[in-house]
């Protein structure tokens, strides 16, 4: 009876391990049907399958954990030029053809942009990417995404820090500046993505005559004016509110 419970062992271990050797998962030791086996053999064998399966599952949480999350906006079309004001900003309605590659539709993409075009010095530009926004934009791991008129809409999150020393007769002064973008990617389908900016530019700020460590190389810190998470999560949730005012529809 003992001897049947081990030979059935070694059937699902025979079993499991065709599928698992596939995966390049080497098992310490191999048996043939019908052949006997030590339980310390069997146990061992057992041992480094669940070792396999475990990476497999800490995998799958890393990948769930990295994928965006999925949000809700509630979409407004407003006319072309049309002015909006979020968290104090002034945003003005515009819209721009977009071509579709890989089927030659034309859509119309109409969305708020953070510039004044009524002085008559401002420019606003797209860009329009011959491949889907999943597969050209993985290094810049989306935040967000969700869905405009149907399409799938991935929000991108990007962070920047710059710090600059001057030295002049007036003495040392600091620029540092610092960046949170946070892109907008529309996927027309696996050949076309546009990709546009629509939060107002974090601005720069500046520090004069920073204080020389007493340390003998002389080497001044510097710290950039990082942002606090409150602050981040103010620009995001402005342009949640921004992504109501965006759609994107085929040109009739």
């Amino acid at each position: 009876m003992k001897n049947k419970a081990i030979y059935i062992l070694i059937g699902i271990v025979v079993a499991i391990s065709g599928s698992l050797l596939a995966a390049s998962t080497n098992l310490p030791y191999q048996f043939t049907a019908g052949g006997k086996a030590k339980a310390v053999e069997v146990n061992a064998n057992f041992n480094t399958l669940n070792s396999a399966l475990n990476g497999i599952d800490g995998r799958v949480t890393a990948l769930e954990q990295s994928a965006p999350t999925r949000i809700t906006v509630i979409q407004n079309d407003l006319p072309v030029g049309s002015t909006i004001t979020i968290d104090g900003s002034p945003y003005t309605i515009v819209q721009f053809e977009v071509p579709r590659f890989d089927t030659d539709e034309i859509y119309l993409l109409k969305y708020p942009s953070p510039n004044n075009f009524t002085s008559g010095n401002s420019n606003e530009s797209i860009l329009v990417h011959n491949s889907g926004c999943s597969t050209d934009h993985n290094s810049l791991s989306p935040k967000e995404i969700t869905s405009i008129n149907g399409l799938d809409t991935l929000i991108i999150e990007n962070f920047n820090f710059q710090n600059s020393l001057a030295t002049d007769t007036a003495g040392r002064t600091i620029r540092s500046s610092s960046g949170h973008f946070l892109y907008t990617c529309v996927s027309l389908g696996p050949q076309t993505s546009v990709i546009f900016s629509i939060l107002a530019p974090s601005a720069s700020l500046q520090g004069s005559n920073p204080t020389r460590s007493a340390d003998a190389s002389g080497i001044i810190t510097v710290y950039p004016p990082n942002k606090t998470s409150a602050q981040l999560n103010t620009e995001s949730q402005n342009l949640h509110n921004l992504l109501s005012y965006v759609t994107i529809k085929k040109k009739l």
